[in-house]
């Protein structure tokens, strides 16, 4: 089940040939991460995308007076990628954390590079995948561009902010959460 979404995942990019369905197959296995595990630190390069079949992940950095700023969220269906990292080797910036228990398929850069030759859907993949992370950089901005009350409105319509922390969601909107706390008792 975990290995087919990723397929599906895949296959709504571009249609994925049988080299690539049989390396997931053989080679892609779904790990179990508690809550509160870093895929990812800052200074290090992330070499590994994570397709997350269960779960809730943020990415975020540490301002200069040592707050928190979430700047992303995943959940399933999604693949989590710090985009500089992974396709320039670049030392990353952020933090990857999972907040809920999670099931992830990671997936090595080394081995995506050698399977660009038996798929060369790849390449496409790769490069839909790079417009997909600068949308999904783009949002937070969009939003924070947006008065409070709106921009926690368009905020739940696209997340499972359900399941978000007051304080992460709080952080990730650019707001106080007493001020987001203030306005999601008058929209309820």
């Amino acid at each position: 089940m975990h290995k087919e979404q990723l397929i599906s995942f895949l296959d709504a990019i571009m249609p994925v040939s049988k080299s690539l369905t049989d390396y997931i197959n053989s080679s892609v296995t779904p790990e179990i991460f508690k809550k509160g595990i870093l895929l990812a630190s800052e200074g290090k390069t992330a070499n590994q995308a994570w397709f997350i079949t269960s779960g809730l992940a943020k990415e975020y950095y540490y301002d200069e007076s040592g707050k928190q700023v979430i700047i992303n969220f995943w959940q399933e269906g999604e693949l989590m990628l710090i985009a500089e990292s992974f396709f320039s080797n670049e030392r990353i910036k952020t933090y990857l954390e999972l907040i809920e228990d999670s099931t992830v398929l990671t997936i090595q850069k080394e081995e995506v590079i050698l399977l660009k030759e038996k798929c060369p859907e790849l390449h496409r993949i790769g490069y839909i995948l790079l417009i997909m992370a600068k949308k999904k950089g783009d949002l937070r901005g969009k939003l924070n561009s947006l008065a409070g009350k709106d921009r926690y409105r368009q905020f739940i319509k696209i997340s499972p902010w359900a399941r978000i922390p007051v304080n992460d969601m709080a952080s990730y909107l650019g707001m106080a959460p007493e001020t987001l706390s203030s306005i999601r008792s008058k929209i309820r």
